[in-house]
């Protein structure tokens, strides 16, 4: 006989697993991706190349100091970019893991509960 906690779990991780979050996160770091190329290489004249590098450097924190804004409107910028782009990205991120992480444990919790319940026949 099924324990009605258990079907509580698996409706829980079902319900919330939508998809919608994951498509929100996915765009969020996409968007700070796509500002960040453009925008230097419109403010520093760099290649979308290097602003794509310098971009995904900066939001992911690693900074490798071998690119930075030279000229002070970009320097302003930058400041409200690592405020509002890192914290974002990183929310983001933490949202498509923790989601990857429910997923396989509810596999993993189902794949356990229909082992339980056919030994128990």
């Amino acid at each position: 006989m099924k324990n009605s906690n258990e079907d509580l779990g698996r409706s829980v991780i079902k319900r919330k697993h939508d998809g919608y979050h994951i498509f929100a996160a996915i765009f969020i770091i996409i968007f700070f991706i796509t500002l960040g190329t453009v925008s230097f290489h419109i403010l520093e004249d760099w290649s979308f190349a290097k602003s794509f590098y310098f971009s995904v450097a900066t939001l992911t924190t690693v900074g490798y100091g071998d690119l930075h804004p030279t000229y002070d409107v970009s320097r302003i910028f930058a400041a409200f970019y690592l405020l509002f782009g890192v914290g974002s990205s990183l929310a983001a991120i933490t949202v498509i893991a923790t989601d990857r992480i429910n997923v396989t444990a509810a596999r993993m919790r189902d794949s356990a509960l229909a082992r339980k319940e056919k030994k128990e026949e």
